[in-house]
């Protein structure tokens, strides 16, 4: 390999630097997104719930509307499941208006409900496909980083400045 500028070193680090912390910070982003929505499935409370309306999205998504008992008092509550619209109703093809389901819901607002407790893995699906790619961008980083090899020693004349 022919030997790179100290500009095309410094190049080379800045933009393997870049790449590694695009990477971490994916890596963060992902980590924080799979505790939240598995905090969001088993530390809420959790109660039998009724099915009251289903609404899939054509583009994607749904929307379900659960009545419930929470606190002493009935409510209704929806909750959400994200995913391709054949995705989503594959899923939910047992949830139709009327079932029973067990639901969780925030303990700081109940209104709020994550109706997929038979899918243990939902919370976290999305999680190995984020790792990959900030695993792509901080090989890229370190790849970019050692394509500059060593630094030579300054000359002493300007240490010495």
């Amino acid at each position: 390999m022919p030997e790179c500028t100290r500009t095309e070193r410094i190049l080379f680090k800045l933009i393997g630097s870049g790449f590694i912390l695009v990477g971490l910070t994916l890596l963060g982003i992902s980590g924080w997104e799979a505790w939240f929505r598995w905090v969001s499935v088993t530390r809420g409370p959790q109660t039998n719930a009724v099915l009251v309306s289903k609404d899939i999205f054509p583009k994607g998504g749904a929307r379900l509307v659960f009545r419930y008992l929470a606190y002493g008092r009935t409510l209704t509550g929806a909750g959400f499941r994200w995913g391709s619209e054949s995705s989503v109703r594959t899923a939910l093809e047992t949830y139709t208006p009327g079932t029973i389901h067990r639901i969780a819901y925030d303990p700081n607002d109940p209104r709020q409900v994550e109706p997929n407790l038979q899918d243990n893995w939902y919370p976290i699906r999305g999680l190995p496909t984020f790792l990959a790619i900030a695993a792509a961008f901080i090989g890229g980083g370190v790849f970019f980083t050692d394509l500059t090899g060593t630094d030579p020693p300054l000359p002493h004349a300007i240490l010495i400045k």
